[in-house]
């Protein structure tokens, strides 16, 4: 899924899990690893990549 400022990539928890672990470029939550950024929202965890984070808008996390 794209959106103007970000590219939302496959990966993705449905649901809410706590951080575990962060280093070396990833995160560790819910007895998994993920290298790259998040977005954590209530509906879940997505592996994204903002595109250029100075053009985000409030209507990318709709």
């Amino acid at each position: 899924m794209t959106s103007k400022g970000i590219v939302i990539r496959e990966a993705h928890f449905p649901g809410r899990a706590p951080i575990e672990a962060y280093g070396n470029g990833g995160f560790r939550f819910a007895d998994m690893s993920h290298r790259g950024s998040l977005l954590c929202l209530p509906s879940g965890i997505h592996g994204w990549e903002p595109v250029d984070p100075l053009a985000l808008t409030v209507a990318d996390f709709d």
